[in-house]
């Protein structure tokens, strides 16, 4: 797995409350890539949301719907608070790395 970094799941969930689906896929990622999801701003999650759906119009919408990853609330509604930017970014490199919730 080269430089990734294993991490227990249930210890993510108690530090961010994510659903397990969320949790796992963090726990395989690369220690890099989960630091900055961790550290992630409200306008660079707009910026990735837009790569990640290929277009600007596609990423508000997805931010706008509520998503069943996120027990039904908005992917926007979260971004007011760095734990939330945190969650909605996890949720974007899920998307990124295949991962559906």
């Amino acid at each position: 797995m080269g430089n990734a970094q294993r991490v227990h799941a249930p210890a993510i969930h108690q530090r961010y409350g994510l659903p397990i689906a969320c949790r796992v896929a963090i726990a395989m990622m690369p220690k890099g890539s989960r630091e900055r999801a961790m550290t992630i701003t409200k306008k660079e999650i707009i910026e990735r949301a837009g790569q990640v759906f290929g277009s600007h119009s596609e990423a508000i919408a997805w931010l706008d719907r509520p998503a069943l990853a996120l027990e039904q609330r908005s992917p926007a509604s979260l971004l007011r608070t760095r734990e939330g930017r945190r969650i909605v970014g996890n949720l974007l490199l899920q998307l990124e790395y295949g991962v559906y919730v």
